[in-house]
């Protein structure tokens, strides 16, 4: 079950908002008529290719009302049609699916000059707080809290994101974080005056302050610090033990302690490394004799589902799912099978395989879920495909498949049985609570 959107999505999302500003006050403009082509092209296409619209899925009415809801739309369109206007209509038409795998990907005019914020957010269990700050005023401090950027506050930051992309809730608000130092991002929300944003925030001390932050120019390519949010606490399994498998620029990677074991997926691809290193982590954790093995999917956008298929290898099967388990997982040689207490984390980075995955290892292999929501509903739209409107302009990526909820339960979010939330506190504080989650792993315990 192949899905490559996610792996580059936030990377999509940003190019299509990184040309919005430049365009809107300029001469470049669609005729009418080609932009309502283009609408109702792209609204033909999402009808007979989303499972919203086919196979088991499908519905007649709602296909009808979706068609119906793009001729609103089309006729809504007035002239001068301008690209950004033209963005924004083909938004809403994908936005209706309510689906994060359905969106734009492209929009092809020639490059900007992005800059950002120098500013990282993350929005926390019970706010939005400073994430990390590069060569902003030094009265703005990591750990502070964001009561509003721009006059916006969090509630209203929230509605603008569900304005313009789908999600649930944890999703929305770990896109924010990654999203709001962007400065197109900011410009599309309308919190730029002057090429600076306001900033109204709380010290720890509970002082209020407001600070005019100036957009720095700098390319898109240069702001991967501030759009990979809490990927440094990847920090944690670096010390004081090195990697058993080098990390580099690989998506995978494992960790040996006396008590426990941690194996580490950025992505959700399948490979025949990821498998042989499935494989060594096992063998290494019966050899030493481990109690505890931990799956780490947390901020995992996603790829193959079948990446479950050697961990499942590994894990007691519950009796009453055996029919449901690939034949590939029910082979298992009872050697190898591991007797432990299998945890998976997730939080709201998790996106469409590692969701599908982690349902997968709690409902077959009786792993414990831990962390935080993850960033998608269980059950999952998949297998991505990319079309373009007939002048080529826009490029949107439309999903092809529905995989229902390994339980058959379809909810909002995939929740965990040990919430482990991150608070402003914790920020301002330099604390981890999965760091501590993983210590108390170590506390002695008798092995059976």
């Amino acid at each position: 079950m192949r899905f490559r959107a996610w792996l580059a999505a936030l990377l999509l999302i940003a190019a299509a908002l990184s040309v919005l500003p430049e365009f809107q006050q300029g001469e470049n403009l669609i005729p009418l008529p080609q932009a309502r082509r283009d609408v109702l092209s792209t609204a033909a296409q999402v009808a007979v290719t989303h499972p919203e619209f086919t196979g088991s899925l499908g519905n007649l009415a709602r296909r009808q009302g979706y068609l119906a809801y793009a001729r609103h739309l089309a006729a809504g369109l007035r002239a001068p049609v301008t690209y950004t206007g033209l963005l924004e209509t083909e938004d809403l038409l994908l936005r209706r699916l309510r689906d994060p795998h359905s969106v734009l990907t492209e929009l092809w005019l020639p490059d900007s000059n992005p800059d950002l914020l120098p500013v990282g957010f993350y929005w926390a269990a019970d706010g939005l707080v400073v994430y990390r700050v590069d060569g902003s005023p030094a009265a703005l401090q990591t750990g502070d809290r964001v009561i509003s950027i721009g006059g916006l506050g969090a509630r209203g930051l929230l509605r603008r994101m569900r304005r313009y992309f789908s999600g649930n809730l944890p999703w929305l608000k770990t896109l924010a974080g990654e999203e709001l130092p962007l400065g197109n991002t900011l410009r599309w929300f309308g919190l730029v005056q002057g090429g600076t944003v306001r900033l109204e925030l709380e010290r720890p001390s509970g002082t209020r302050y407001t600070l005019a932050v100036p957009l720095v120019p700098q390319s898109l390519a240069a702001d991967d610090a501030y759009t990979q949010g809490r990927s440094a606490f990847v920090a944690r399994y670096l010390a004081p033990q090195g990697m058993a498998e080098p990390q580099g620029q690989r998506f995978y990677a494992w960790r040996l302690t006396p008590d426990y074991g941690v194996f580490w997926l950025t992505s959700s691809l399948d490979t025949a490394g990821y498998r042989k290193a499935v494989e060594r982590f096992f063998q290494a954790v019966r050899t030493a004799g481990v109690y505890y093995v931990v799956i780490d999917l947390a901020e995992n956008p996603g790829g193959y589902a079948t990446i479950a298929d050697p961990l499942l290898r590994h894990l007691p099967l519950r009796p009453a799912m055996q029919a449901d388990v690939p034949a590939a997982v029910r082979t298992q040689s009872p050697a190898e099978v591991f007797h432990g207490k299998v945890y998976v984390l997730i939080d709201g980075g998790s996106m469409s395989a590692a969701v599908y995955t982690a349902e997968m290892l709690s409902e077959w292999g009786e792993a414990e879920l831990v962390g935080q929501p993850a960033g998608m509903a269980t059950g999952a739209f998949v297998g991505a495909k990319t079309f373009v409107t007939p002048d080529r302009r826009v490029a949107y990526q439309v999903s092809t498949t529905f995989l229902r909820p390994v339980n058959g339960v379809q909810a909002a979010s995939l929740e965990p049985e040990v919430a482990l939330p991150v608070t402003v506190r914790d920020i301002q504080q330099g604390v981890d609570p999965v760091a501590n989650w993983l210590s108390d792993l170590a506390t002695p315990r008798v092995k059976t």
